[in-house]
């Protein structure tokens, strides 16, 4: 009976170091540090393979990806463009 005790807190013993040793593993997966470093991996694996998707896309069908290009481009500058076409439509004041 004394063996079977003895077997049984070992066992004990050994389950508690084994959850001991799992909850630091977890706790240690769960670090800002380690969760931000699985981030930068899936976002850098999801924009390679947007853009091989994208060259692929570009090489089937160029006048698409042109005219995306093109709107993107004025999309993104459009307030420069704008207060271009503003400054260019105002009447100008003529010296009399």
């Amino acid at each position: 009976m004394t063996e079977d005790l003895n077997t049984a807190r070992a066992n004990a013993e050994a389950a508690r170091l084994k959850l001991k040793g799992t909850a630091s593993a977890v706790k240690a997966g769960t670090a800002p540090s380690a969760l931000m470093g699985i981030v930068k991996d899936v976002a850098k694996a999801r924009a390679i393979k947007f853009a091989v998707g994208s060259l692929l896309a570009t090489r089937r069908n160029p006048k698409i990806a042109l005219g995306v290009a093109v709107a993107s481009a004025l999309y993104a500058f459009r307030k420069p463009l704008i207060d271009a076409l503003r400054q260019r439509s105002k009447p100008e004041n003529d010296h009399e």
